[in-house]
């Protein structure tokens, strides 16, 4: 674990950075946005619930550091949890337009050191 300071998320104009990147695997589900009807004779009819498929992605982070969280901590309050913002992708850098699925939850494992799972869902 070194100095990365990888840039995580920006939020009206405000970098929010991280010293260091999630733990493997990372997750990411697309949303089953399938509506399904069966009917007796063994036919089932579908239709598409939205005109696209989000996306949703797990970031396990394993001793994080106390300013890594509180950078977290910040950027949720900023967002109040139901602002969308950009992150940024640990592995292709591509950025995604995002909000909190649910407030970070901290386990603390070690002197100065967290365990938590961010989930985002893309916008």
């Amino acid at each position: 674990y070194g100095e990365v300071m990888a840039l995580f998320a920006r939020y009206n104009g405000v970098d929010y950075n991280l010293s260091i990147n999630p733990e493997y695997p990372l997750k990411e589900d697309k949303e089953d946005s399938v509506i399904r009807s069966d009917f007796e004779g063994g036919y089932e009819q579908t239709r598409s619930r939205f005109t696209r498929n989000r996306k949703a992605f797990g970031l396990p982070y394993r001793l994080l550091p106390d300013a890594d969280k509180t950078t977290l901590e910040n950027l949720y309050d900023a967002t109040k949890g139901a602002d969308q913002f950009s992150w940024f992708h640990p592995k292709t850098n591509i950025e995604y337009i995002v909000r909190f699925v649910n407030a970070p939850k901290f386990e603390y494992v070690h002197y100065e050191y967290w365990n938590t799972t961010i989930e985002l869902r893309v916008v």
